[in-house]
């Protein structure tokens, strides 16, 4: 009877109001239907593509963003700051068993690539040079970002590390370089990264109080003249930009003026075609000089790597001199070299009887790339193979 009635009324105006909300919920995806707020969650966004291979990878969230800025700004603005519980960077830097810990910068003009394709000369995919690095084991992995499509590789980076968590090698921690301001450090560290660089010239009480607070590592880039300046700051790193031309004295001066409880990376400049210098001194010579002389534990090779395919040979060549104690115990698989090809160190000299006349002044290149199929295991990298047991 009256609830009989009731019943139906309802039921007539609930299908009176459903064609209502259908239409309602339909309107932004109609032509013409006047702008307004989505009534349904926004895609993600998508960053144009840039110079790698025109691969569109997704941007950071502003979200994101934001958050890890208002944590930094007020941590800079004074407010309570708490210790940093796990220094990913500093403890894969200064290794409790002393052997030399070595980072290198990834150069951003490496195509990011597709992560599907097996390709060497791309950061991502299953045989890309970010699994690369990690396989070869380096301790830290450097970007310089200048544009957008600096930081498509610098996310790319920290995409494929982080996936690598639980497995063994596990992820290696990806750091931004020439870091200005807390903004820039705060997309770096919504992308993902563990550390930032900062010159000695944009350092400040209050950066160093907002990269804290965002949970950044800190790491200020000096000369050896500024080292003390650096000091006064108490970053978690100091990366003391040295040469290879540097002498003892020099290296140990550098290292000295650091205290303990700030981890010491010196920072060796060299360029693409590097294998030794003008004094037939190579690297492994330059770095056992670093450690075992001057007492930084940590290297940071930078300029070594360009994004060109000779990256897939100098990659394993150059983790291979600064780890190996003894230049004629090590015998690398590349292109089909043994590394007295590539340069053994001080015992190798660089005398132009060597060499033509006219091309004595000339930089020395890496010999022509091979790519001959080897039996046993590895890290396979530029088509070859290389046995990490031989040095490691």
């Amino acid at each position: 009877s009256l609830s009989r009635e009731a019943e139906r009324g309802f039921v007539t105006q609930k299908m009176k109001f459903t064609p209502l909300l259908l239409a309602l919920l339909a309107a932004p995806y109609a032509a013409g239907f006047a702008s307004g707020p989505l009534l349904l969650p926004r895609a993600p966004r998508v960053r144009a593509s840039g110079r790698n291979l025109g691969v569109s990878m997704m941007a950071i969230s502003e979200d994101e963003v934001a958050k890890w800025l208002e944590k930094g700004q007020a941590a800079a603005g004074g407010g309570a700051v708490a210790k940093i519980k796990t220094l990913t960077v500093s403890k894969a830097l200064q290794k409790a068993t002393k052997a030399t810990a070595v980072a290198i910068e990834c150069s951003p003009a490496m195509p990011v690539g597709v992560q599907a394709k097996k390709d060497e000369l791309q950061i991502v995919g299953p045989a890309g040079f970010s699994k690369a690095l990690r396989e070869l084991k380096y301790n830290g992995i450097f970007v310089k970002v200048d544009s957008d499509s600096d930081r498509e590789v610098l996310e790319a980076l920290c995409e494929e590390q982080q996936a690598a968590k639980g497995e063994f090698p596990g992820p290696v921690a990806v750091v931004q370089e020439g870091v200005k301001t807390l903004e820039e450090a705060a997309m770096a560290k919504a992308a993902g990264c563990a550390a930032v660089t900062v010159s000695i010239d944009d350092a400040s009480e209050d950066m160093m109080k907002g990269l804290q607070g965002m949970v950044l590592e800190s790491i200020i880039s000096v000369t050896p003249s500024n080292v003390a300046a650096a000091v006064e700051l108490s970053p978690n790193l100091i990366c003391v930009e040295m040469s290879v031309t540097d002498d003892d004295e020099t290296m140990k001066e550098a290292r000295s003026a650091i205290p303990k409880g700030i981890a010491a990376v010196a920072v060796l400049e060299v360029g693409p075609m590097y294998r030794e210098d003008d004094n037939g001194i190579g690297l492994d010579q330059t770095v056992r000089d670093l450690k075992d002389n001057a007492g930084f534990l940590a290297v940071l090779l930078k300029g070594l790597l360009d994004g060109s395919e000779e990256d897939l040979e100098a990659a394993p060549w150059a983790i291979a001199q600064a780890t190996s104690k003894k230049s004629t115990q090590v015998t690398l698989r590349l292109a089909g070299n043994t590394r007295e090809d590539l340069g053994e160190g001080r015992a190798r000299s660089s005398s132009s009887s060597d060499m033509p006349s006219d091309m004595s002044d000339m930089p020395r290149a890496p010999p022509p790339r091979k790519n001959p199929s080897r039996p046993g295991g590895g890290t396979r990298v530029g088509g070859d193979t290389l046995g990490l047991d031989e040095f490691m």
